[in-house]
């Protein structure tokens, strides 16, 4: 089936409409729609391996028949 023309009051008789598209990629002068969270990531993840290797420098061991380790039985 095909449409039905109306004809409008500039006196398009046929109906025909002419549509334009760019070519070129969108440049800067339109706006940014998409979430950019990879800046998001990276700052997290290093935030995450900074306190991680804080963490493990402020760890110390303590040894095992020392000051601080268990008590020895054999006195």
């Amino acid at each position: 089936d095909r449409a039905v023309c109306v004809p409008a009051a500039d006196g398009n008789a046929g109906c025909e409409t002419d549509h334009h598209t760019p070519d070129e990629q969108p440049g800067p002068d339109l706006p940014d729609t998409g979430a950019d969270i990879t800046g998001w990531f990276l700052t997290g993840g290093m935030a995450l391996l900074i306190g991680g290797l804080v963490l493990a420098a402020t760890q110390r061991r303590r040894p095992l028949g020392g000051p601080g380790g268990p008590a020895n039985l054999s006195s």
